[in-house]
């Protein structure tokens, strides 16, 4: 394969970042770690892309590729920490206050936190498996790249999606008020 043009290259480096930065960040920004962590990895993972592609590295699914370094160093980055660590309910409160209104009533804040609550407990319901299968959904990955990125077969990830989303409905199902 001969070496790419150095304008075309830049190119292409630079639509794949455009592209896939910011789902990118918000894959690994939903492993439990901190912004700061989660915009580190996600420059690591484009550098490694870069060095990737210098060194004339296979260009199939390198959207594939690309997740699935950003899986690997995430993995690595909560390893050293020895747990995996979803957002605490304080921390969906600050969340959820970006979101929300500045002038929002009492009642609408209670709500808001009994909903943020709600949510935590039904991600954390969810088993490591399901809920990086689920994750990877919701960027659009279909079940074959999913399973190329998490190393298992398309079965595995369409049982591990089909049991996340039961399990995320049955807690939808024990909501206040629902009978």
């Amino acid at each position: 394969m001969p070496k790419p043009q150095t304008r075309s290259f830049e190119n292409y480096f630079v639509k794949l970042f455009d592209e896939l930065r910011l789902p990118v960040y918000r894959y690994v920004s939903r492993t439990g770690l901190c912004p700061e962590e989660a915009e580190d990895i996600t420059q690591e993972v484009f550098l490694r892309l870069f060095k990737h592609l210098l060194g004339q590295g296979r260009e199939e699914n390198l959207r594939g590729w690309i997740f699935r370094v950003a899986r690997n160093l995430a993995i690595d980055r909560l390893r050293d920490r020895n747990r995996l660590r979803t957002k605490n309910p304080k921390e969906w409160e600050g969340l959820n206050d970006l979101l929300m209104d500045s002038t929002p009533n009492p009642e609408e804040r209670l709500l808001g936190k009994e909903r943020t609550a709600r949510i935590d407990r039904a991600i954390r319901s969810l088993s490591h498996r399901q809920w990086q299968c689920l994750s990877l959904r919701l960027d659009g990955f279909v079940c074959r790249e999913i399973g190329e990125i998490l190393g298992v077969r398309v079965s595995t990830v369409t049982e591990s999606l089909h049991r996340a989303i039961e399990r995320l409905q049955g807690n939808e199902m024990q909501r206040p008020g629902r009978e």
